[in-house]
């Protein structure tokens, strides 16, 4: 089902209640952004581990590290283009810091379609090529050497922004199954992240531009997984995703989630080692797979579609 059924934010008094289409589908209402976790959630949803003690830790350690391999006045303006990033409500290809880091990302190669390109033909036959970012429109874009990030500069902030990331969320894994000793599942300690979908964030206006939806929906099996964008935020927040996921009212409303698993080695930055994030966002930002990652369905009805990540190592 590639389109959901369009629902009202207003009270259904039709139904003899206060509460809206989205809340009768346990989903928050559609809101202005910056979307972030709701405060009385945090420790419902165990997120009370990342406490400001905690991030100025990780932070310090990050930085310290950091700054053994790149300058300070580097390593603000790599932060500073990622803030534009997190910070941008919509998809913006005018922005001059996120055309420079999304150039600087592509300079060598495309890693946007290079697992893809070195998969086997058959998987691409589904797969057309608007799904995918255009790489291209990043390639045009005239960049001056001062707004240019240099390719060993990019790799130290992302192998370590990776190291510190995975680090604390190890952490955060080992605090779950404490705080959850006693309940009658083994789950806890596994780190599940997530992201939400809606049509807004396309760069192609086309209302038949393919997406995961109408693309992975198909499928009885789990299938290949590629990331169609350059830079993807995932969140350990499922509120956050949700919030996302029904952001500007869109008939495409998706859920994805995994464990953390599928971020190893891919991660750009995270909540966790800067503060160019969005407080409560708890986000991670990811570069595209270079490995093999397996999506299936696991819900898809009117009312929304959810699917599940999988790295099978």
């Amino acid at each position: 089902m590639a389109y959901q059924k369009r629902l009202s934010s207003k009270a259904r008094t039709d139904l003899s209640s206060d509460r809206s289409d989205y809340e009768e589908l346990l989903l928050p209402n559609p809101e202005k952004g910056p979307w972030a976790c709701e405060e009385s959630y945090v420790e419902i949803l165990d997120l009370e581990f990342f406490t400001p003690k905690k991030l100025k830790e990780y932070r310090k350690n990050f930085y310290d590290n950091i700054t053994k391999h790149i300058s300070v006045r580097e390593l603000l303006k790599i932060e500073s283009y990622i803030k534009s990033f997190t910070n941008c409500l919509k998809n913006n290809d005018d922005d001059k810091n996120i055309i420079a880091l999304k150039k600087s990302l592509l300079k060598n190669t495309n890693i946007l379609l290079k697992h893809f390109n070195n998969t086997s033909n058959i998987h691409k036959q589904f797969i057309p090529e608007d799904y995918f970012e255009n790489s291209n429109l990043y390639y045009k874009k005239r960049l001056s050497n001062s707004k240019s990030i240099l390719e060993e500069n990019l790799n130290h902030y992302r192998n370590i922004a990776n190291k510190y990331t995975i680090e604390c969320l190890i952490e955060y894994g080992e605090f779950l199954k404490e705080k959850h000793i006693n309940d009658l599942t083994n789950d806890y300690g596994d780190v599940l992240i997530y992201r939400g979908l809606n049509n807004s964030f396309s760069t192609n206006k086309s209302k038949s531009k393919k997406n995961i939806l109408s693309i992975y929906s198909k499928f009885n099996e789990p299938e290949l997984y590629f990331e169609s964008n350059i830079l993807t935020s995932y969140t350990l927040c499922w509120n956050v995703a949700e919030k996302f996921m029904v952001a500007f009212k869109g008939r495409r409303r998706a859920k994805l989630y995994g464990d953390s698993k599928v971020l190893e080695n891919r991660i750009l930055s995270s909540f966790i080692i800067s503060t160019a994030f969005l407080e409560r966002q708890y986000e991670i930002l990811v570069l595209p797979n270079e490995y093999d990652l397996f999506i299936s369905e696991q819900k898809n009805d009117e009312d929304y579609a959810e699917f599940m990540i999988e790295r099978k190592i």
